[in-house]
């Protein structure tokens, strides 16, 4: 999966690799990680963002029901230049937890 990843400019869901690795690390869990990972990377896509880091992303079981998939903590940064279209996400900005002289800048 490694080499993979490195030898490859964008990311394949279908790709073998890909396929052989969720089977040996997520098998029997109950959310279809290809799907979390693809909803991921839509997210991405549809809000400008400049990065989406999910960590840690846990396996576990919630009380009567199986494996589930966690994002236990996410990070989202978003294209400042995409203000303009994204004024929902911009809105939603907290200054009072960044320095203020990125908030001038």
């Amino acid at each position: 999966m490694e080499n993979y990843l490195r030898a490859t400019p964008f990311f394949d869901y279908d790709h073998p690799a890909v396929e052989a690795w969720v089977q040996q690390h997520l098998a029997g869990v109950a959310d279809d990680p290809v799907a979390q990972i693809k909803a991921l990377y839509d997210l991405f896509i549809s809000t400008d963002a400049t990065q989406v880091e999910i960590n840690p992303l846990a396996v576990g079981n919630a009380p009567g029901e199986g494996s589930q998939i966690y994002a236990v903590d996410a990070k989202l940064n978003f294209d400042d230049n995409a203000s303009f279209r994204r004024k929902d996400i911009f809105a939603l900005r907290d200054t009072s937890m960044e320095d203020p002289k990125d908030v001038r800048a």
